[in-house]
C-alpha cells in the first residue's frame, strides 16, 4: 500500500465505534511501522467534555487567546499527549513536516510561542491521536473499513467542523451511507 500520510481517512457507515464514527482523520504518518493520524472534525466541547477543555486550556496557558482555541479529539490513543496540527509559518527543532503546507508539533515550546502571539497562524490543538501497528491499517482497508481522499489545509484549518463530513461525502462523489464496504460474491 502506499504512503498515505497527507490524506483523508473516512470510516464506512459498518464502522460503528463511537470514536470513529463520521470522523474526519488526517494521516499524518505512514510507513512500515504503522500509522498515526488525527480527528479533525470533533472538538471535545462538541463531545460535551467542555470542563475537561476548559480545564486543558488553563493547564497549558492557551486560555489566554482570545477568542479561545477549540480542544480537539485526536484520537484514542495517548490521552496524555497534546498535539499542535498547523501550517508551517511555524517551524521549531520538534515540528515534523506532513506535506508542503502542514506540520505537526508536539512540545511546551509551540504552547509557549502560541500563548505569546508568536506561533503558527492557525492551528488545531489535539488531545490524542489514532495509530496503527505495522499493517494494522492495511487489514482495515481489505476489511472495507475506510476510504481514502486527498486532503488540504483549507478543510483542515479554515472550514467549520460541521460542515467537514458533508464536504468530503460531496467532494467523493457518492453517498457513503450507500455503499457498505462489505466484500462478497456474485
Amino acid at each position: 500500500m502506499k504512503n498515505l500520510s497527507n490524506n483523508f481517512l473516512i470510516p464506512m457507515p459498518h464502522v460503528n465505534d463511537p470514536i470513529f464514527k463520521k470522523s474526519l482523520i488526517y494521516i499524518c504518518s505512514h510507513d512500515k511501522d504503522g500509522a498515526m493520524g488525527l480527528i479533525i472534525n470533533k472538538s471535545i466541547s462538541d463531545l460535551k467534555l467542555k470542563d475537561e477543555a476548559d480545564s486543558i486550556l488553563k493547564e497549558t496557558k492557551l486560555h489566554q487567546i482570545n477568542p479561545k482555541p477549540n480542544v480537539y479529539f485526536g484520537g484514542p490513543v495517548d490521552l496524555n499527549m497534546g498535539i499542535i496540527l498547523h501550517p508551517l509559518d511555524y517551524i521549531s527543532k520538534k515540528t515534523i513536516k506532513i506535506s508542503n503546507q502542514v506540520g505537526v508539533t508536539s512540545d511546551s515550546k509551540i504552547l509557549k510561542d502560541i500563548a505569546l502571539g508568536k506561533g503558527p497562524s492557525m492551528f488545531r490543538f489535539s488531545i490524542g491521536y489514532a495509530g496503527w501497528s505495522d499493517g494494522q491499517l492495511e487489514n482495515e482497508f481489505e476489511n472495507g473499513d475506510w476510504l481514502i481522499a486527498p486532503s488540504n489545509s483549507e478543510i483542515i484549518f479554515d472550514m467549520p467542523d460541521e460542515q467537514k463530513w458533508a464536504y468530503i461525502n460531496n467532494q467523493l462523489g457518492i453517498d457513503i451511507n450507500d455503499i457498505s464496504g462489505h466484500g462478497g460474491f456474485a
